[in-house]
């Protein structure tokens, strides 16, 4: 596998806190997006670094003070459902992806994010 950086990107977020130091807003930005994009505006976000030296995780989890639990369990769901489908792009196991993809749903009916058939 090549490992020679050819292009660099930066993603710029911003966190603007209230004065209980809770998020208040949260903005972000690519540096590889077109010149009339604007600053994107979130109620939440959810970072995962797995650390090259040390083989830890860091997490950084945010969200705002007007974030609703709806808009939380649908965050959730989307993200849960997404990480079944980086797992398997990166793994290839098959049977892991699908049973995390079967929480998702899971997760989803339960919540109500999906409404369960009848």
């Amino acid at each position: 596998m090549d490992s020679e950086v050819v292009k660099k990107l930066k993603i710029d977020i911003e966190i603007g806190l209230d004065k209980q130091n809770f998020p208040s807003q949260i903005t972000w930005q690519s540096s590889d997006a077109p010149a009339n994009f604007p600053v994107q505006n979130a109620k939440a976000m959810l970072l995962s670094f797995l650390d090259r030296e040390s083989g830890d995780t860091i997490k950084i989890d945010l969200r705002t003070n007007d974030l609703q639990m709806g808009e939380m369990n649908f965050l959730m769901f989307r993200t849960l459902s997404g990480l079944a489908d980086t797992y398997f792009q990166a793994t290839k196991n098959r049977e892991m992806a699908e049973h995390l993809q079967h929480f998702a749903h899971f997760f989803g009916e339960k919540t109500e994010v999906l409404i369960p058939p009848k």
